[in-house]
């Protein structure tokens, strides 16, 4: 079976590399990128600035967490494998009991606050509920997503809502997609009436998802007691901190091999796999293994060299935070802050190239230093 659906898989890359070739390209990696506005030599290099500039840091907390992931296996370091993290894949950080915020979120109604979030920027999106699909229900599609029907006004969301951290950080993040196809200016020629780009709107989304660890919000909205959040607020920002760090590597690898693929498919792709996996993850292989356990991923078949856009999305948001926070205002929830995301980044939806507008906004092209700025303390 294993060998079958590897079959399939590789089939499937080899047909998207045979059309890219029919209109001209080297193979569909390539293709893919120039049409999604994307230079790979640029992209491909900044993401090796970002492992350079964040290495030594990654390097600490990955040696700290594998200490205590040996401490708790009763293992050595060297002996620790990718079944000992959180997944094995290692995309995320282990979270703790010190970072759950389940219990503060149980008695809550996380529809309200992401209204009042939002609200409180001038940037009001509970209109969009009516026609949005909150709730769970037997048989519903158990994630989530936001879609714009007609680049009128028509924007939906669907999500499962549950009062704990993960529905209130998901529903920020989808109402940010929201706010962005709300407040798009409808002015503009139908073509032009969407993001600049898949990354543009992924900033915004992940930008006020990841609030839920914010200081400020809780702080705000969900009224956590200010003595109580800065016992907290420590352990959130390295949480935070590991998260990115592991996020940023992960996707990295991913994207990486992926332009291996495509390249050259008939590869011995599996160690291809387990040598990106130890050189940028630094998380050591299993021996004696022969499987083609990155295929397990199912972007891979589904949405291919797409990967890239969730950390050009997570630069994107670094800068754009950074931005406000030293030239817009400290605080962030304010109509100040609203009125200039309005005005300066979702109203001109795709007038300009994805990178010129990170320039107009923040005053300059994609620069991952202010990533490193951010989780590199």
């Amino acid at each position: 079976m294993e060998k079958l659906w590897k079959k399939k898989l590789l089939t499937l890359i080899k047909v998207r590399n045979e059309a890219a070739k029919e209109v001209g390209y080297n193979n569909y990696h390539e293709m893919a990128f120039e049409n999604q506005e994307l230079d790979r030599d640029e992209i491909f290099s900044t993401f090796q600035k970002l492992i350079d500039l964040s290495d030594s840091t990654y390097r600490q907390l990955k040696h700290q967490l594998d200490e205590e992931l040996a401490a708790k296996f009763g293992i050595a370091v060297a002996d620790l494998r990718p079944w000992h993290y959180v997944d094995p894949f290692f995309q995320e950080a282990p979270a703790s009991e010190e970072t759950n915020l389940d219990p503060y979120f149980k008695d809550q109604d996380i529809e309200k606050l992401t209204a009042d979030t939002f609200a409180a920027m001038n940037i009001p999106i509970d209109d969009l509920y009516p026609k949005s699909d909150l709730d769970p229900r037997p048989g519903k599609n158990p994630t989530a997503f936001c879609t714009d029907m007609d680049r009128n006004g028509d924007t939906r969301v669907l999500c499962n809502n549950q009062p704990n951290a993960y529905w209130m950080g998901t529903m920020l993040h989808e109402f940010g997609h929201a706010a962005y196809f709300k407040f798009l200016d409808r002015e503009l020629p139908y073509i032009l009436r969407s993001p600049a780009h898949t990354l543009t709107t992924e900033a915004i989304a992940m930008l006020f998802g990841k609030m839920t660890e914010n200081k400020e919000w809780l702080e705000t909205f969900v009224k956590i007691d200010e003595n109580r959040l800065e016992k907290l607020a420590p352990a959130l920002e390295k949480f935070e901190q590991l998260k990115m760090l592991i996020a940023g590597r992960w996707i990295i690898t991913f994207v990486f091999f992926e332009k291996e693929l495509y390249e050259n498919p008939d590869q011995d792709l599996n160690a291809l796999w387990w040598k990106l996996v130890k050189e940028i993850q630094l998380v050591n292989p299993p021996e004696d293994r022969d499987h083609p356990d990155w295929a397990a991923k199912i972007h891979f078949t589904l949405a291919p060299v797409y990967y890239q856009n969730y950390l050009l999305g997570e630069l994107t948001s670094a800068q754009l935070h950074q931005y406000i926070k030293t030239e817009i205002s400290e605080a962030f929830f304010n109509p100040t802050v609203g009125n200039f995301l309005n005005e300066q980044f979702f109203k001109p939806g795709s007038k300009y190239h994805w990178n010129e507008k990170i320039k107009l906004v923040t005053g300059q092209p994609l620069n991952p230093q202010f990533f490193v700025d951010a989780y590199c303390r």
